[in-house]
Protein backbone atom coordinates (compact mmCIF):
# COMPACT_ATOMS: atom_id res chain seq x y z
CA UNK A 1 0.00 0.00 0.00
CA UNK A 2 1.43 3.31 -0.95
CA UNK A 3 0.24 6.23 0.79
CA UNK A 4 1.41 10.25 0.02
CA UNK A 5 1.84 11.51 3.30
CA UNK A 6 2.55 15.36 2.29
CA UNK A 7 -0.82 15.29 0.42
CA UNK A 8 -2.73 14.20 3.39
CA UNK A 9 -1.00 16.62 5.55
CA UNK A 10 -1.55 19.52 3.02
CA UNK A 11 -5.36 18.37 3.10
CA UNK A 12 -5.59 18.24 6.52
CA UNK A 13 -3.76 21.41 7.17
CA UNK A 14 -5.24 23.34 3.86
CA UNK A 15 -2.23 23.96 2.85
CA UNK A 16 -1.13 24.20 -1.08
CA UNK A 17 0.38 21.35 -2.03
CA UNK A 18 3.39 23.24 -3.72
CA UNK A 19 3.96 24.67 -0.60
CA UNK A 20 4.11 21.26 1.00
CA UNK A 21 6.65 20.41 -1.85
CA UNK A 22 8.65 23.32 -1.77
CA UNK A 23 9.36 22.46 2.16
CA UNK A 24 10.13 19.14 0.67
CA UNK A 25 12.84 19.97 -1.31
CA UNK A 26 14.41 22.65 0.61
CA UNK A 27 14.13 19.35 3.28
CA UNK A 28 16.06 17.46 0.41
CA UNK A 29 18.92 20.17 0.02
CA UNK A 30 19.69 20.52 3.85
CA UNK A 31 20.42 16.67 3.75
CA UNK A 32 22.58 16.78 1.20
CA UNK A 33 24.26 19.55 2.69
CA UNK A 34 24.28 17.54 5.57
CA UNK A 35 26.30 14.93 3.97
CA UNK A 36 28.37 17.01 2.12
CA UNK A 37 29.68 19.13 5.55
CA UNK A 38 30.39 15.67 7.10
CA UNK A 39 32.18 14.30 4.33
CA UNK A 40 34.61 17.77 4.33
CA UNK A 41 34.90 16.89 8.04
CA UNK A 42 35.85 13.90 7.41
CA UNK A 43 32.96 12.12 9.53
CA UNK A 44 31.28 9.35 8.17
CA UNK A 45 27.98 9.28 10.13
CA UNK A 46 25.14 11.68 10.08
CA UNK A 47 21.65 11.69 11.70
CA UNK A 48 18.88 14.09 10.90
CA UNK A 49 16.19 14.33 13.11
CA UNK A 50 12.94 14.71 11.25
CA UNK A 51 10.51 15.56 13.97
CA UNK A 52 8.99 11.92 13.80
CA UNK A 53 12.56 10.39 13.99
CA UNK A 54 15.76 10.36 12.72
CA UNK A 55 17.65 9.10 9.42
CA UNK A 56 20.68 7.99 9.82
CA UNK A 57 23.26 8.17 6.57
CA UNK A 58 26.44 5.89 7.03
CA UNK A 59 29.47 6.91 4.41
CA UNK A 60 31.09 4.22 3.25
CA UNK A 61 34.23 4.41 0.82
CA UNK A 62 32.34 3.61 -2.52
CA UNK A 63 28.26 4.02 -1.20
CA UNK A 64 26.17 5.45 1.41
CA UNK A 65 23.72 3.24 3.72
CA UNK A 66 20.58 5.09 5.03
CA UNK A 67 18.27 4.10 7.79
CA UNK A 68 15.34 5.44 9.51
CA UNK A 69 14.85 5.48 13.01
CA UNK A 70 11.22 6.40 15.19
CA UNK A 71 10.68 8.98 17.70
CA UNK A 72 9.89 7.34 20.80
CA UNK A 73 6.49 8.80 20.69
CA UNK A 74 5.93 7.64 16.97
CA UNK A 75 7.19 4.57 18.07
CA UNK A 76 4.57 4.02 20.74
CA UNK A 77 2.07 5.93 18.83
CA UNK A 78 2.58 3.17 16.31
CA UNK A 79 2.19 0.31 18.72
CA UNK A 80 -0.79 1.58 20.37
CA UNK A 81 -2.04 2.04 16.99
CA UNK A 82 -1.86 -1.46 15.88
CA UNK A 83 -2.61 -3.22 18.93
CA UNK A 84 -5.81 -1.52 19.14
CA UNK A 85 -6.33 -1.19 15.14
CA UNK A 86 -7.64 2.44 16.42
CA UNK A 87 -6.44 5.03 14.34
CA UNK A 88 -5.23 8.13 15.72
CA UNK A 89 -6.17 10.62 13.76
CA UNK A 90 -10.34 9.76 13.65
CA UNK A 91 -9.63 9.77 17.27
CA UNK A 92 -8.15 12.91 16.98
CA UNK A 93 -11.11 14.22 14.48
CA UNK A 94 -13.58 12.94 16.86
CA UNK A 95 -11.77 14.82 19.91
CA UNK A 96 -11.68 17.93 18.22
CA UNK A 97 -15.55 17.84 17.05
CA UNK A 98 -16.59 16.99 20.37
CA UNK A 99 -14.97 19.58 22.10
CA UNK A 100 -16.54 22.10 19.51
CA UNK A 101 -19.87 21.08 20.04
CA UNK A 102 -19.44 20.80 24.21
CA UNK A 103 -17.51 24.94 23.58
CA UNK A 104 -20.64 25.75 21.50
CA UNK A 105 -23.11 23.91 24.08
CA UNK A 106 -21.58 25.97 27.13
CA UNK A 107 -21.69 29.16 25.09
CA UNK A 108 -25.68 28.60 24.62
CA UNK A 109 -26.63 27.90 28.39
Amino acid sequence: MKQKLLNDISNIYSIRASIMTKLSELAELCICDYLVEAKLSEDDLVEVNIGIGKICFIMLEDSIEYRFVPSTKLEKLIIKSIASMKSPIINASEQGLENKLVSTYKELF
